[in-house]
């Protein structure tokens, strides 16, 4: 058997569960922004307390009509409920101390920081369109390096890379190129959700990415080359290849940790390559 078949069919579940917890994420953040969006047009003050409220309690009510078997979006609700009340605590003690409450925003892991409006004009990896310091506010993720328009934040999906491998049970993927099926992803980038196909034209052609095995968009997939984990423990493969931007965010968080077990993940490797077992 290749390095990259699997003949346990996990794999073929884990994409399954991978793109039903997506789908679920897409389905949270798009009823709090209808939600916020429905308030706003009757109260025009509405302030970021306000907005942190309506979507503290929009997952309040979802927890308190979810039934026993669905532990999955509980988990999910939850730990999104949890990251609210954590930004919401931090503006109110901004505001306390005299602090802006632009400050710093924190938003699926991420915390972000207002950059000066000095220095070359970024790209928003939200929107993809450039960040003109000068006339738009945008943030800077200081664990992860993430850069968007300050508007653009409630728009985020991806979870902070800094936070994702912080977290107990994270695992980097040793599989090689885990590949799914567009039809698997309902025609959607696994990302954002944006439609794409072949039959579309360039704008819409899906783009592979080689650490997921997932297939995205043109926004959340800008041709970025990595080395991926998995071909290096296989296949002693340090040729770098595409990746989607969230990948590469994570690949480059954890490019200087010392998360590999190369003797527990591909022990016959030392054997093989003199260069690592001269190091061993």
């Amino acid at each position: 058997m290749s390095a990259n078949e699997d003949d346990s069919g996990i794999g073929s579940d884990k994409a399954d569960s991978d793109v039903f917890v997506s789908d679920y994420k897409h389905f949270l953040h798009t009823q709090i922004r209808n939600v916020i969006e429905s308030e706003r047009t009757k109260r025009s003050t509405l302030d970021k307390c306000d907005e942190l409220h309506i979507a503290i309690d929009l997952c309040k009510k979802l927890l308190v009509e979810m039934g026993e078997n669905e532990e999955s979006k509980r988990k999910h609700v939850l730990d999104f409920l949890i990251e609210l009340k954590l930004e919401l605590t931090q503006i109110e003690e901004n505001l306390q101390n005299g602090e802006s409450v632009e400050n710093s925003r924190r938003w699926q892991g991420h915390e972000f920081q207002l950059q000066s409006v000095r220095g070359r004009n970024p790209y928003c990896e939200t929107c993809v369109a450039t960040i003109w310091r000068l006339a738009q506010a945008w943030r800077r993720c200081t664990k992860c390096g993430f850069r968007t328009h300050d508007k653009c934040i409630p728009n985020i999906i991806g979870q902070c890379a800094a936070s994702i491998i912080a977290e107990p049970e994270f695992k980097l993927e040793y599989r090689i190129c885990p590949e799914s099926t567009l039809n698997q992803q309902n025609y959607e980038c696994y990302e954002c959700h944006a439609a794409i196909g072949y039959e579309e034209g360039a704008e819409t052609e899906p783009r592979l990415c080689d650490y997921t095995g997932r297939y995205y968009c043109r926004k959340c997939h800008w041709n970025d080359m990595m080395v991926i984990p998995a071909r290096v423990i296989r296949n002693w493969d340090f040729e770098p290849r595409y990746v989607c931007r969230s990948s590469k965010k994570l690949l480059v968080v954890t490019d200087k940790k010392p998360i590999i077990n190369l003797e527990k993940e591909n022990p016959s490797l030392l054997q093989f390559i003199d260069a690592v077992n001269e190091v061993w």
